[in-house]
């Protein structure tokens, strides 16, 4: 069986503010276990390079990497530096 249910790692899935998107960052957090929502300012474009953005992304990067022990500051850094 395939599908978002089976999704079994970590996730995150942030949604700018200004988006005229119809909702379907729920549809996603209630079909993945685990998964995490956050919204900061912006559009599809824009929210990426917002303050709120990044540390949404940092956070939810430390909160899994002492729950699973996986994540390593160099991980960390490596992400940040290529804009992911």
């Amino acid at each position: 069986q395939t599908g978002p249910s089976k999704v079994k790692k970590p996730l995150l899935t942030l949604r700018g503010t200004e988006d005229k998107e119809n909702g379907y960052e729920m549809t996603l957090k209630k079909m993945i276990p685990h998964a995490q929502l956050a919204y900061v300012p912006g559009d599809h474009n824009s929210a990426s390079g917002t303050m709120q953005f990044a540390n949404a992304v940092i956070n939810f990067i430390k909160l899994e990497s002492c729950q699973q022990g996986i994540i390593s500051l160099h991980n960390v850094s490596c992400l940040l530096q290529n804009g992911k």
